[in-house]
């Protein structure tokens, strides 16, 4: 799996999507693990329109806003966006 950006493409570890009730309005969430050395330029890309891609599928999310971003290892990134 890939997420493709205006200007990058990473590979996709690991992708979910999902609602979280848990907040006074329902949050659409996506989940992602992606493999890339510059956590700093995948900040400024997911704040815009991405779509992340398998060999069947394509799935578009826009507008959605980074509420974490950080390394879980040697060029392994997780970040989660909420809308």
């Amino acid at each position: 799996m890939i997420v493709k950006t205006f200007k990058a493409q990473y590979e996709l570890l690991e992708f979910n999507h999902y609602i979280d009730h848990s907040h006074e309005e329902p949050v659409s969430v996506v989940d992602l693990i992606l493999r890339t050395d510059d956590i700093d330029y995948v900040k400024d890309e997911l704040n815009d329109l991405f779509a992340v891609e398998d060999n069947r599928n394509a799935y578009v999310f826009s507008g959605y806003d980074i509420s974490e971003c950080y390394e879980l290892g040697d060029g392994i990134v997780k970040v989660v966006c909420i809308k």
